[in-house]
């Protein structure tokens, strides 16, 4: 990735586009890109002032329950602000500064890594995504925003041949929380990663606290805006590393479906698409056909990846469909919640229209038949049976909903 000289117009765009969804989430834009790095040192400060008010709040027991989950969870996994410092030292050494003014340090360095690291792989990719992602990779700038729908966008520039990748911030927080549960069924031979089909789905329904805390996971994401509202479970190093690493991979995933539509030529004219929903911002409507051959162009390079990193072709398959089974289970307890009682069916049917996009089930349908391969159809069967029983788990009682959903729960709500 790491354009030296963006196309001054491409820039301001992205800017202008980051911008709008920084404020709709409830940040300054001017304040956003050094917020990062303030929050750490005053993290612990700000969590005990909350935790005293909370005395005074009818809910506060809850809330102090949360927070003390919160601060086992980062004492724990999270990093400190002198090593966020130092991390970012680091990354400026090594990357060009952000290109991006709204583009927070640490997701920016973040993301240069990876393409960096997606980079080296091209090579190994197959031939006939080898060229057009080379070409698409070389000429775009990925950069992160608070998007309010764990959403991503991309825009393309036929005069420069260059295009802006904008990415929620909240896509890889949410995939090590998801990942922590995947993670039961991923095994370690030496220092490598292989995903292990044998009993997973047994192993997993026979321990209901992991499923009833990837329940919450999404649950909280939902009623919270925010999956870090919802730590998991202690886990042990080596889920731990799995987690970082579904976390990688999800994020390169979705990078690599934006980079699809490019190589692809979905946005040969110019214009914008958006990886989950359609929002006033895009020029184009979804089209499933469009979005499977964009899956399955990130699904090849996932594999390439994995293949090049060591790790086994499941771990790899398994990536885009964690991805998309979260969001199916996220939108459907969010309609569940919205209009009680309502059909699955029905739900469906309102979502395709309200999201003016494939729904996530739609499109794991459609992915069906790319998982030809025994460990492919392994991965896909195991994911479908587990996040089924998470489905079936987080709606399970009412609750309230964030208000980054106001708009699809008044969609939601109006006759159809």
């Amino acid at each position: 990735m790491c354009l030296i000289a963006t196309y001054p117009i491409l820039l301001a765009e992205i800017e202008r586009r980051q911008a709008i969804f920084i404020r709709e989430a409830g940040f300054n834009p001017a304040k956003f890109a050094r917020q990062s790095i303030q929050e750490r040192r005053f993290w612990g400060l700000k969590l005990s002032a909350l935790k005293a008010l909370s005395y005074l709040m009818p809910r506060g027991r809850a809330l102090r329950n949360l927070i003390g989950r919160f601060q086992a969870h980062e004492a724990g996994h999270g990093l400190s602000y002198e090593a966020l410092q130092d991390a970012l030292r680091q990354g400026a050494a090594l990357h060009p500064p952000p290109q991006s003014r709204l583009q927070r340090p640490d997701d920016h360095y973040l993301l240069c890594e990876l393409m960096h690291h997606l980079g080296k792989v091209v090579p190994q990719c197959p031939d006939a995504i080898r060229a057009p992602l080379e070409r698409t990779l070389a000429n775009a700038n990925v950069v992160t925003a608070p998007m309010g729908r764990c959403n991503a966008f991309v825009i393309f520039n036929p005069a420069s041949g260059q295009s802006g990748i904008i990415l929620d911030d909240e896509i890889g927080r949410l995939s090590v929380q998801i990942g922590f549960l995947l993670a039961r069924v991923v095994r370690r031979k030496g220092h490598l990663l292989h995903w292990d089909a044998d009993e997973a789905v047994n192993r997993l329904l026979a321990d209901g606290t992991g499923l009833e805390a990837g329940a919450s996971v999404i649950r909280a994401f939902a009623e919270h805006g925010s999956s870090l509202s919802a730590p998991p479970p202690p886990v042990s190093e080596s889920e731990i590393d799995v987690m970082v690493l579904l976390s990688q991979l999800s994020i390169i995933w979705t990078v690599a479906h934006e980079l699809g539509h490019v190589a692809l030529g979905h946005l040969s004219r110019g214009g914008s698409l958006a990886f989950i929903e359609e929002v006033e911002l895009d020029d184009i409507e979804g089209d499933l056909e469009r979005e499977s051959d964009a899956d399955a162009f990130a699904d090849e390079v996932v594999r390439a990846v994995c293949e090049a990193w060591g790790h086994d072709e499941g771990v790899g398959v398994v990536v885009g469909g964690m991805v998309l089974q979260t969001y199916r289970v996220l939108y459907r307890a969010i309609a569940r919640v919205a209009v009680p009682g309502m059909p699955d069916a029905v739900v469906e049917r309102r979502l395709r229209g309200i999201l003016h996009h494939p729904t996530p089930q739609e499109r794991l349908t459609a992915s069906a038949v790319r998982y030809d391969t025994p460990h492919g159809l392994a991965a896909a069967d195991v994911l479908t049976t587990v996040f089924d029983q998470l489905d079936a788990r987080v709606a399970q009682a009412p609750f309230p909903l964030h208000r980054r959903w106001d708009g699809l729960v008044k969609s939601l709500r109006a006759p159809a």
